[in-house]
């Protein structure tokens, strides 16, 4: 490790901070990260990332530096921002548009990179709206120090879907260098909790509620509990409210005056299946990014 940091300090000097007990770098920019990938290739020195399983025996990547909005789109609604910036930044800046990143207030102190590396937890489920779209494009550094930009694009209908690979890998397939974010527009949300005689009777209504139509942005059966929250939109809102209550009372449920909050899960996501762990061995041979 000591060659690893030598030629940090000489390739990269200001970035390496070795005053705490955990070696730290900072590279400020997605070029630098390369090069260091290269230089943890090279010497077979396995680092923690943004995102990724916490090892103070490692020296640690940190993207505070790479903290900037590059762009945003006002007709895409597309937002490219480096992987530093906070989720709170970005969603004073879109604010004002009108938009939201529909992520949970908690969690608007993480940093956009290490957040997908996650697997963008707090935000909208797949299996609540299926064609919703959080990244339209992806920056990538990967273990050999190869620099992968995926450019924004419509949902992916053919070819791998690298993106939804990166997200929530915590950090095994690569570095996030950058973003570009999907904002949505902001609307009112209400919240509806529901209570059920079991937990079958709860996901039960659960899944005819989406299959009537009904998008909550996030649901949870907690207790027994059925919660969804709803986004709030004149005529839409009303339908949805309907059917929602139509399909609570034919499952034996009943709606709760007084709602609990949904909790947001901000753990890793668990490892992905062997397929993943192949394809993290053939892209990392030295072991950088591995647990």
């Amino acid at each position: 490790m000591l060659e690893f940091f030598d030629e940090v300090q000489l390739s990269l000097p200001g970035t390496l901070d070795e005053s705490g007990e955990q070696p730290t770098i900072h590279p400020g920019s997605s070029r630098a990260v390369a090069h260091l990938m290269q230089l943890a290739d090279k010497t077979a020195t396995a680092l923690q990332v943004p995102g990724g399983e916490t090892h103070p025996d490692r020296p640690a990547l940190r993207l505070d530096r790479l903290d900037a909005i590059i762009s945003v789109d006002e007709v895409s609604r597309i937002i490219h921002v480096q992987a530093g910036v906070t989720l709170g930044v970005v969603e004073e800046r879109v604010k004002d548009h009108g938009w939201t990143l529909g992520v949970s207030g908690a969690l608007h102190g993480e940093q956009v990179g290490a957040w997908l590396a996650r697997g963008a937890p707090g935000k909208a489920d797949k299996a609540n709206d299926p064609v919703v779209q959080s990244v339209a494009g992806l920056e990538l550094v990967l273990p050999s120090g190869a620099e992968l930009s995926i450019r924004p694009a419509p949902r992916r209908a053919v070819g791998p879907d690298l993106i939804r690979a990166t997200i929530g890998a915590r950090g095994r397939l690569g570095v996030i260098v950058g973003v570009h974010l999907v904002a949505q527009a902001k609307m009112a949300e209400s919240l509806f909790a529901f209570s059920f005689p079991d937990s079958r009777a709860a996901n039960r209504a659960l899944t005819w509620i989406r299959g009537n139509g009904v998008r909550p942005l996030r649901t949870t059966i907690r207790e027994d509990q059925l919660q969804l929250v709803l986004e709030v939109e004149g005529p839409r809102h009303r339908a949805a409210t309907k059917v929602m209550r139509r399909i609570v009372s034919e499952n034996g449920g009943t709606e709760i005056a007084n709602q609990p909050e949904i909790g947001v899960s901000q753990e890793p996501l668990p490892a992905s299946a062997e397929v993943f762990d192949r394809l993290a061995e053939e892209l990392d041979p030295n072991g950088v990014l591995q647990p």
